[in-house]
């Protein structure tokens, strides 16, 4: 007797859902599987929506976010539908450098006005890792920077701003202004820190996703002198700042504007990856400590990220986003292993490092990669034992900087 269970099968499902060959709730504009993943559903280009402009001006930009609003749906056409994507993609690297020429800081009353400008047309862009999430970028977290209480948001802004110009246009008048901006954003967060509310938590929280965000950029500027080891501890210490303000306001963020803006999941938490990688991380698991608890939950929390990272990666190929949950979660007592230069926590770092280097594409990961496990391997190299861990990520840069040469990137 056939024993085979039978579902019902559905052809309206999104063409993202389709393309991974899961089941689609077919929740409308966006799908919940492709807000998990943080990517534009295919629900959300076959309309386009129309908000009159009778709505209050004094409304709160995160009420204006959630309210419903009298609206009517326009169909447009595949080609204008093409156009507007287009527009919300991140332009190629030299159409970006051509625009940050236009908007170069002259040391006068109006760079603020050339950064907002800048930030409007090209920086919230490369900050975004979709469609769907760019009006948050771009409409809701300025609006929210220039409500009262809120200059240290504005403040980090203008410094990613300045500093993704001194990346596209190296330039000293940038350099300083990204470093001015960053300083006195630190200066005046100081006091809202200590007071986690549900009045700022959002923009707290917006404020400390962008500080990894500026650490990752500065490292490719003239400022950056310290080992990369170094600054990578620094950055793991920088990025757990998140997890404390969520920890702390996490039902406050949960309620308001950026709810959706969350940790991106995995597809399939037990999709195998690829046979190689498989080994490489069945490698590092044999070299975990059977003492002392602490350790051992340390590293076992570790790979179980790494692992997480690498599914992300795997679903998501090109999402900047993936690279955040290892740093975010793991354990302090992980970070502090990493300073003490422990051989399976470097060695997790430049399996890690990997996934950068795959990303280096990004303004903002540039040179991040290959860095860290060229340091690793060099620490690592006297030992037999540990340069064996360092195969698989060390040939992950080798083929793909032979492809690149051959011109098949």
């Amino acid at each position: 007797m056939n024993s085979r269970r039978f579902h019902t099968k559905t052809r309206t499902g999104c063409t993202q859902c389709k393309q991974r060959r899961t089941k689609c709730d077919e929740t409308k504009p966006n799908c919940t599987k492709c807000v998990r993943r943080n990517e534009t559903c295919s629900y959300q280009s076959s309309s386009l929506t129309i908000i009159p402009h009778s709505f209050d001006l004094d409304t709160p930009p995160e009420k204006f976010a959630s309210a419903p609003l009298p609206e009517r749906t326009l169909t447009i056409n595949s080609k204008i539908q093409e156009k507007i994507r287009e527009s919300m993609r991140e332009p190629p690297v030299d159409t970006q450098v051509s625009m940050a020429a236009r908007y170069s800081l002259q040391n006068d009353p109006n760079d603020t006005l050339r950064l907002l400008h800048h930030y409007a047309i090209s920086s919230c862009i490369s900050i975004s890792d979709s469609e769907g999430v760019l009006p948050m970028w771009r409409d809701v977290i300025p609006a929210m920077a220039f409500e009262k209480g809120n200059e240290y948001l504005l403040s980090i802004l203008l410094a990613v701003t300045a500093l993704h110009l001194a990346l596209l246009q190296p330039n000293e008048e940038h350099t300083k202004a990204a470093v001015h901006h960053y300083t006195l954003a630190l200066e005046q967060v100081q006091p809202h820190l200590t007071e986690i509310s549900k009045a700022n938590i959002s923009p707290l929280f917006t404020f400390a996703c962008l500080i990894p965000l500026y650490s990752f950029g500065i490292h490719e500027t003239s400022l950056s002198t310290a080992p990369i080891l170094p600054q990578t501890t620094e950055l793991f210490t920088l990025i757990q700042g998140i997890t404390a303000i969520v920890v702390t306001g996490y039902q406050w963020l949960n309620s308001g504007p950026l709810s959706f803006y969350t940790l991106p999941e995995v597809t399939d938490p037990s999709a195998p990856l690829p046979p190689a990688l498989e080994a490489s991380l069945a490698l590092l698991s044999q070299r975990k400590p059977s003492t002392p608890p602490a350790s051992v939950e340390e590293y076992s929390k570790a790979l179980a990220l790494l692992r997480h990272t690498f599914l992300l990666h795997q679903d998501s190929p090109n999402m900047k986003v993936a690279i955040l949950p290892l740093p975010i979660l793991v354990a302090t007592g992980f970070v502090e292993k990493l300073k003490d230069s422990e051989p399976l926590a470097l060695s997790i770092l430049a399996h890690y490092a990997v996934i950068l280097y795959r990303l280096r594409h990004h303004i903002w990961l540039r040179g991040w990669g290959k860095e860290i496990i060229d340091a690793v391997a060099e620490l690592l190299g006297g030992s037999e034992e540990w340069r064996e861990c360092m195969v698989w990520p060390q040939e992950q840069i080798e083929e793909r900087e032979e492809g690149e040469e051959g011109g098949d990137c």
